[in-house]
C-alpha cells in the first residue's frame, strides 16, 4: 500500500466510526445499566435475554437506517468529503463491516457483564485474527487492494458473532428470543441511549477532528503517514481499555444491588486507577 491508500483507509475508519455512533446511539451503555437492573414481572434470566434481543434489534434497525441514509447521500458525499478518491465498492464492504462489527461487539459485551472473562477475550480475539487472516489473504493473495481491508473485517466479525451465538447459548440455557420484538424495549433503550449521543459525538470530534483537518488541507498520503503513526498510541489506551472493561459491569451491578458501597468502590477504583 502506498501512503495515500492508508489515508483512504483511515478516512473511510473515521466516517465509520460516526456511523458506528448514530448506530449503536447509545444502546451499549443502556444494556449495561439494565442488565443487572432487579426485574419485576420475569425471573432474571428472561429479562436479561430480552434485554440482549432487544438492544441487538434496535443496532441492526439504527444500520439499515444510517446505511440507507448514507447510500442515498453517496453522490454528494463522494465529491464533498472523499473528493472522489474513493471507489463506491470500498465504501458498501465498510458498511456491511460496520454493522456487523458493532452487532458483534454489543453481543460479546454480555460475557463482561456476565463475568466471563475468558469468552469475552477469546471472541474478541477471534475478531481481530480473523479479521487480519482474511485481509491477508484479500490483499497478499488475491490482490484486490484496498476493499480486502473491509472484507476481511466482515468475515472477522462474522465470525466473532457466530462464535458469539454459540457463547451466549452456556449464559442463557432457555435461548435468545429473537424472533420477539418488544416496543417496551426499544423504548427503554432509546430513552437512556439518546442522551448519550451528543457526548459520544463529542468524543467523535475530539478523537477524529486531527484526521479531518490533515486530509483537507494537506494531503491524503499525509493523513495515511498521520494515522499509522498515531497507531502507537493506541498501546496506552489498551491499558486504560483493561481497568474500563472489569470496572463498568461492577460498578452497574453494585448500584442497583449495594448502592451504599457504592462510593467506597469508586474511591478505591480512582486510587488504583490513578496509581
Amino acid at each position: 500500500f502506498t501512503p495515500a491508500d492508508y489515508g483512504i483507509i483511515e478516512l473511510v475508519n473515521i466516517t465509520m466510526f460516526l456511523l458506528g455512533v448514530l448506530t449503536v446511539a447509545g444502546t451499549d451503555s443502556a444494556q449495561t445499566f439494565y442488565f443487572h437492573q432487579k426485574p419485576e414481572d420475569v425471573d432474571e434470566e428472561a429479562h436479561k435475554s430480552q434485554l440482549v434481543a432487544a438492544s441487538l434489534q434496535r443496532i441492526f434497525i439504527n444500520g439499515v437506517f444510517w446505511i440507507v441514509v448514507f447510500l442515498l447521500s453517496w453522490q454528494w458525499l463522494s465529491k464533498a468529503i472523499y473528493e472522489g478518491e474513493v471507489p463506491f465498492m470500498v465504501i458498501a464492504a465498510a458498511l456491511g463491516g460496520m454493522i456487523i462489527n458493532q452487532l458483534q461487539m454489543n453481543l460479546i459485551n454480555v460475557f463482561r457483564l456476565t463475568y466471563r472473562p475468558w469468552l469475552y477475550v477469546v471472541m474478541t480475539s477471534l475478531s481481530g485474527l480473523f479479521s487480519a487472516l482474511f485481509g491477508i489473504l484479500f490483499i497478499v493473495v488475491l490482490r484486490i487492494g484496498i476493499v480486502g481491508v473491509f472484507l476481511g473485517t466482515i468475515l472477522g466479525s462474522l465470525a466473532a458473532f457466530a462464535g458469539g451465538i454459540w457463547g451466549i447459548q452456556r449464559v442463557f440455557p432457555k435461548g435468545i428470543p429473537w424472533q420477539t420484538f418488544s416496543l417496551n424495549w426499544l423504548i427503554k433503550l432509546s430513552r437512556f441511549g439518546l442522551p448519550l449521543v451528543p457526548s459520544t459525538l463529542l468524543i467523535y470530534v475530539m478523537s477524529t477532528a486531527d484526521r479531518w483537518f490533515i486530509h483537507h488541507y494537506l494531503a491524503t498520503a499525509e493523513l495515511g503517514i498521520f494515522s499509522l503513526a498515531a497507531k502507537y498510541s493506541s498501546i496506552l489506551l489498551a491499558l486504560v481499555s483493561i481497568f474500563r472493561l472489569g470496572f463498568v459491569p461492577l460498578a452497574t451491578e453494585m448500584l442497583h444491588h449495594l448502592p451504599e458501597e457504592l462510593h467506597r468502590f469508586f474511591e478505591i477504583s480512582l486510587r488504583y486507577y490513578i496509581g
